[in-house]
């Protein structure tokens, strides 16, 4: 309603903040029309890739600057990429240098030794005078300190530089995130009998998921799809019907239920993930951004895309057999951490029952089967 109000007053400019998220499917379409026919201008803050293919410009907001891409989403996906290999490019540059120098001091020091054998031999063999042979060893001394000492220069500022873009690089480095397959293959994973919702609707649902089903949950907000997997999962009774589940439920809901607000980062996948060592845990969250001491935050303190993160690393690191049900996971993520989820979640070789009206990360999670509710 208050989007609608928006778009029929007559300003000349609106500023929209994720003005998709909650949306389903038909209102994201109707949003989508909306910002094409508007005549005055927008200033958009969104993830959602098929509102930001209908901007004229971008400009990311990172930590340390604001950049503007003068294009839509696939100009600006197309800039990155380009950028990122360029920056590639010069780390591997980086590394490089300091290899030809350290060979380069290696051929001087076999160089040297080859000299002062040779000075050795003359010394020894008497057809040179002391004195002369003195003078050319102190002198070739002097000359290898003075070449020590400015190639120690050179290496410590080519070091400098490699360990300077190596920190940049762990800040802008490719976040990743890992959802472990069961080991065992049942076919038969859930089966829902003559099912009817306590609230939401009231259709009978009949619905069987075997192994390596990957099911999207389509209907219209308010319909029954968050109640149907809350159903499943035991937290809500059935109106009527049978639940029959042959495997371990990990259920993630947009709100990080699973998390406790006092307790860190690495406290609650300790909690959550009792059979990792604290090793693979801090691993685990290093891959999705949480490096270092950054595990001893609280989660208290975490922005929802973080949190997010976490909840999902808990969730996708159970032991055994598992059906996966998500009650829009992408919702409070940006771009690049929907990228690595849908990405994640491709690679899952399990079955999973999801709710998300992002088209795009849909697409890109593999879905293999639809689901439509009310």
């Amino acid at each position: 309603m208050q989007l609608w109000l928006l778009f029929n007053a007559a300003y000349e400019y609106l500023i929209l903040d994720e003005p998709s998220n909650h949306l389903d499917s038909a209102g994201r379409q109707w949003l989508l029309s909306q910002i094409q026919s508007f005549s005055g201008g927008i200033l958009l803050i969104s993830h959602d890739r098929q509102l930001l293919e209908q901007v004229d410009s971008i400009m990311e907001l990172t930590p340390d600057e604001m950049k503007y891409y003068g294009g839509n989403y696939s100009f600006y996906w197309q800039q990155k990429q380009l950028q990122q290999a360029a920056f590639d490019r010069s780390v591997a540059s980086a590394e490089n240098k300091v290899m030809q120098l350290q060979r380069q001091y290696q051929r001087n020091q076999e160089k040297a030794q080859q000299r002062e054998s040779q000075g050795r031999k003359l010394r020894k063999s008497g057809s040179q005078s002391k004195l002369l042979l003195d003078g050319m060893r102190d002198s070739a001394q002097r000359s290898q300190s003075s070449r020590k000492v400015q190639f120690e220069n050179q290496l410590y500022k080519a070091e400098q530089e490699v360990k300077a873009l190596k920190r940049q690089q762990t800040q802008i480095k490719p976040q990743k995130m890992t959802v472990n397959s069961s080991d065992k293959r049942l076919s038969r994973v859930l089966v829902l009998q003559e099912l009817r919702l306590a609230f939401g609707n009231d259709a009978w649902i009949n619905l069987c998921v075997d192994y390596g089903d990957r099911l999207h949950l389509i209907g219209r907000n308010g319909c029954g799809k968050s109640t149907l997997l809350k159903t499943i999962t035991g937290t809500l009774t059935p109106a009527a019907g049978q639940i029959n589940c042959h495997v371990s439920l990990c259920y993630l809901d947009q709100h990080f239920s699973l998390l406790d607000e006092q307790q860190t980062v690495l406290q609650n996948l300790q909690r959550l993930c009792p059979e990792q060592k604290e090793p693979e845990l801090r691993t685990l969250a290093a891959g999705v951004g949480f490096r270092r001491e950054r595990v001893h935050l609280p989660v208290s303190d975490l922005s929802g895309g973080e949190r997010m993160k976490i909840a999902l690393l808990a969730v996708s690191h159970q032991q055994g057999d598992m059906l996966l049900l998500l009650d829009e996971p992408d919702n409070h993520l940006d771009i690049e951490s929907k990228m690595i989820l849908a990405q994640a979640l491709r690679n899952y070789q399990g079955c999973m029952i999801l709710i998300s009206h992002d088209d795009s990360f849909v697409s890109e999670v593999g879905i293999t089967g639809t689901i439509t509710v009310g």
